[in-house]
């Protein structure tokens, strides 16, 4: 983030913690509380978030179109947080600062903010089924039927 540029946009730092991982790629994972306020009288990320409805089908009805269907489509989805990207108007709501050396505290904190959706917020659910819908209607409409 350049700090040096002035925007009226909302601005937000996002607390967290690191996680000690058994990996061999990464041996500390950023873990972030949107739900952690500075005082009880202040709100939180997710109490400012729109969650939204819950567009998630149930799972049982989910089942039975599928073993009912022609055909059916499996996916993993895994990373799809990481492929939905936030407007560059509103990645100031979720800042936050990181260690330039994570192992070493006394380090310069560096300020980043979210290029894309964060999982574990409230909307979270919400904005990958949004999203996911989305993607399906624009897919059927393009297809040619001849």
């Amino acid at each position: 983030v350049d700090t040096t540029s002035q925007s009226n946009n909302v601005k937000y730092y996002l607390p967290f913690r690191g996680v000690r991982k058994d990996s061999n790629t990464t041996a500390c994972r950023m873990v972030m509380d949107a739900s952690s306020k500075a005082s009880a009288s202040d709100i939180s990320l997710n109490q400012a978030l729109y969650q939204g409805p819950n567009l998630i089908l149930d799972l049982a009805f989910c089942l039975l179109r599928f073993m009912l269907g022609t055909f059916g489509v499996i996916a993993d989805i895994e990373k799809a947080f990481l492929r939905i990207l936030i407007a560059e108007c509103d990645r100031d709501a979720l800042r936050f600062f990181w260690y330039d050396d994570p192992y070493n505290r006394r380090s310069k904190l560096i300020t980043y903010r979210y290029k894309a959706v964060m999982f574990g917020s409230v909307s979270s659910p919400f904005l990958l089924a949004a999203v996911l819908q989305k993607l399906i209607k624009d897919d059927c409409e393009n297809i040619i039927v001849r």
